[in-house]
């Protein structure tokens, strides 16, 4: 099955060859049997189109050899690649395509084919928004596991503000009751708060009292007490006190009528994109960036387990040659993948 999907010209040649070697042997040693020889020349003539002419300049078929592109695709799927349609016209957002990679340090194997969603065309500006906690629409926090900018310092430039970047390891940001809170995956958690000029605030160095209701209570303090939230990214129109244990944020209030979260995701010339094929919204945040000409920006459905342009940058256009038109295998998944 895999060298159907992906023969090689070598074993191609070698079929031609066998075919070949035998209707001569059956033309010399049996005249009779020439309805036989009339199918191997059937099936040389089908493998010269298909292989020699159809593979390389009009389609071919694929296996996904890993799960970034979940959920649409998933490890082991078997795709038609259209390489006729890039020849004809320039992609479009939200195809998939298939190409190689650029050859720089962040790929590991740039001989290998990749396939990824196109999100950003020439001239576009993409970034990445990270998770927003919002009070009264304005922004409190801006929460990530990374700043891909520090990740891959080749590629992004330093410097961006783009927030503070909370331990996500055991999921996003939950609003439950009027709080929002925050799980760490190192035991710890942040929990924020809106609060009103009415409010009563009361604290000591092992908790916090609101309207002399504990919402913060350690063993051990001291509790330290901050007012800025623009280092998180924060809306400087918003006020607010920060609790902190061993440099570790565990409370923020934050003044304010009503708390709401904003997933991550993308914005491409300033409107978020939507995403209905990711797997989950980015882990990361990223600075805005602005595809160059004759480059793509592609990305996988399953945004944090993808090697893609996210890591190493725009991709040249030269380097596309297909785009994937229909999933056949396993039969019980098949479906066309352009819209």
């Amino acid at each position: 099955m895999e060298w159907l999907t992906n023969p090689n010209v070598q074993g191609v040649l070698a079929a031609l060859g066998l075919i070949v070697g035998s209707r001569h042997l059956l033309h010399r040693s049996a005249s009779d049997r020439r309805a036989l020889m009339e199918v191997l020349d059937a099936a040389a003539l089908a493998l010269t189109v298909v292989f020699l002419i159809l593979r390389p300049y009009v389609m071919q078929a694929y296996s996904i050899p890993s799960e970034s592109m979940q959920p649409t695709l998933w490890e082991g799927d078997r795709i038609v690649v259209n390489k006729l349609i890039y020849r004809l016209r320039a992609p479009e957002r939200g195809e998939l395509v298939v190409f190689r990679p650029p050859d720089v340090p962040q790929v590991p194997d740039p001989t290998t084919d990749y396939i990824k969603r196109v999100i950003g065309l020439p001239g576009d500006v993409l970034e990445v928004e990270a998770q927003q906690v919002l009070v009264d629409d304005r922004t409190a926090l801006r929460l990530s596991a990374d700043d891909i900018s520090a990740a891959a310092p080749t590629t992004f430039p330093q410097g961006a503000n783009l927030g503070f970047f909370f331990p996500l390891d055991a999921g996003a940001a939950e609003l439950r009751d009027g709080v929002v809170t925050l799980p760490s995956g190192v035991g710890n958690r942040l929990e924020v708060r809106a609060v009103r000029p009415q409010d009563r605030i009361r604290s000591t160095d092992t908790e916090v009292r609101l309207n002399g209701r504990v919402v913060l209570s350690v063993l051990q303090g001291p509790l330290e007490l901050s007012y800025d939230l623009s280092a998180w990214g924060g809306d400087p129109r918003v006020s607010a006190r920060i609790y902190s244990l061993n440099g570790f944020p565990r409370l923020a209030l934050v003044h304010g009528a009503a708390l709401n979260v904003r997933p991550a995701g993308i914005r491409v010339n300033g409107k978020r994109l939507p995403e209905p094929y990711v797997s989950g919204a980015p882990a990361y945040a990223m600075s805005a960036v602005r595809v160059p000409p004759g480059h793509l920006w592609v990305m996988g459905d399953n945004r944090n387990h993808s090697l893609d342009s996210h890591v190493w940058g725009p991709l040249p256009r030269d380097r596309v040659f297909g785009r994937a038109d229909l999933r056949f295998w396993p039969p019980a998944r098949l479906r066309p993948l352009v819209r």
